[in-house]
């Protein structure tokens, strides 16, 4: 297995961090050095600036959206996404004061009003409508119902229509672009963007890449739980990993497609022909899982995230808190301590509702009884049943200073759904575990 990458720390987070800024500040600082003689305070120069930067912030989008590995080292994917999405609100915010301080300054009130704008100002506002639409769709699309691969799709066609029809109206509307600068600016960032989507369309798993894993076996773990074991068909670079990072995986199932979604892979990594992804039945694509076959191909991306505790060689106590389907990369980094052999002190706090939804069990109940590592496993379920003697309710912070003791020096990492999530982490911050110790990733798509 190749070497682990070093813990991130601000030196590798400025370049990319400090990238971003200036690219997405480029049309606007080369507007403000353009005309630095005949600027002015007004509404519509502030309306002009928030064009500008809001279509700097839109062309980067499909950067933060890339997978490029260069932002993702640094952060993790996780965090990227994140940003992705609250800078696509800010884009949508700048780009909706535009028309508004137009509107207010000196253009009044018909240029939102008027039905016989010429067709420049009409993709105008097609690109405000999409731009101020993805925001309200990202962030509350659970709530809508709208399922994942039609939110993609959507998703990306609104991008291109705020990028395109974006460009098309500020050409012909604005005379600012006849500045050369400025307009090489914008052509600019354009070009920036179509490479970060031919960039992210040539990697796997996306449409049309050829498969890289063979289905080898799918095993039922729980009523609801399911592990899909693959074998490498080919080698590609980089591909073994971290315990606890995630891929992207396709496979091609009938009534859903072959969209590619995240998951993260279950198996030690040392183990680098094969690949075992453990997924809940929740999703349109996760309620077919039980329909791959034995035989069937896959397309797997390279790994992503900085979820393990390999990046932390400091932390030799280790404490894993899990609920349902979140123990996936923790099981994974338990599999990897005891193929190498490490005598790390490790306890696992596993949340679930009942006995019957405890994936890994028995494995777990082994590893434990072998001592490599020294797991001590503690079991909560919040709906058990009458012979039930272990903990009961929920993961909260008098049970893990009960069962952790001391948390000094101890690392702590942390997945499950949200609520879990948040309510551990608080939990953890009011155990005084700093927030250097805290590790977890909040991945939601």
């Amino acid at each position: 297995m190749s070497p682990p990458p070093q813990p991130a720390s601000y030196r590798d987070r400025l370049p990319p961090l400090g990238a971003y800024v200036l690219l997405a500040a480029l049309p606007l600082g080369a507007s403000l050095v353009a005309r630095a003689g005949s600027l002015e305070l007004s509404l519509v120069e502030a309306g002009k600036a928030a064009a500008l930067l809001g279509y700097g912030i839109v062309a980067l989008q499909f950067v933060l959206s890339a997978r490029l590995p260069w932002p993702e080292r640094p952060f993790g994917l996780d965090r990227v996404f994140r940003f992705h999405k609250s800078m696509g609100i800010a884009a949508a915010a700048l780009l909706l004061a535009h028309p508004l301080l137009l509107a207010c300054g000196e253009q009044g009130a018909g240029l939102l009003t008027d039905l016989r704008a010429p067709w420049y100002l009409w993709a105008g506002k097609a690109a405000l409508l999409a731009a101020v639409a993805m925001g309200p769709a990202a962030v509350f699309r659970a709530a809508l119902r709208l399922p994942y691969d039609r939110w993609r799709l959507l998703h990306g066609f609104a991008a291109i229509v705020v990028l395109v029809g974006g460009l098309g109206h500020a050409l012909n509307v604005s005379d600012d672009l006849d500045n050369k600068p400025i307009r090489a600016a914008v052509f600019a960032l354009l070009i920036v963007a179509i490479l970060a989507y031919n960039r992210y369309r040539q990697s796997p798993p996306v449409l049309g890449r050829p498969p890289n894993y063979r289905v080898q076996a799918v095993t039922r773990e729980t009523p609801t739980v399911w592990t899909v074991a693959l074998e490498r068909l080919s080698r590609t670079r980089g591909e073994e990993g971290l315990p606890g990072q995630f891929r992207f995986v396709s496979l091609d199932l009938p009534g859903v497609g072959d969209e590619d979604h995240p998951f993260t892979a279950a198996s030690d990594p040392a183990n680098s022909a094969m690949l075992s992804f453990t997924i809940k039945a929740s999703g349109d694509f996760t309620r077919r899982i039980d329909r791959v076959q034995p035989g069937d191909r896959a397309c797997v991306s390279p790994p992503f995230g900085r979820f393990s505790y390999l990046l932390h060689p400091k932390e030799e106590q280790l404490v894993f808190l899990a609920a349902g389907i979140g123990i996936t990369p923790l099981m994974s980094m338990i599999r990897h301590l005891r193929a190498t052999g490490e005598q790390r002190d490790v306890l696992l706090i596993y949340g679930n509702r009942t006995e019957e939804d405890i994936a890994f069990r028995q494995e777990l109940a082994e590893i434990e009884a072998g001592g490599v590592p020294r797991l001590r496993v503690a079991h909560v379920l919040s709906r058990p049943d009458d012979s039930w003697t272990g903990e009961q309710g929920h993961i909260d912070g008098e049970k893990i200073s009960r069962l952790c003791g001391e948390v000094t020096g101890k690392g702590f990492y942390v997945c499950g759904p949200p609520s879990m999530l948040r309510d551990t982490l608080r939990a953890l911050r009011a155990l005084g575990v700093p927030r250097s110790r805290v590790h977890y990733e909040h991945f939601a798509l």
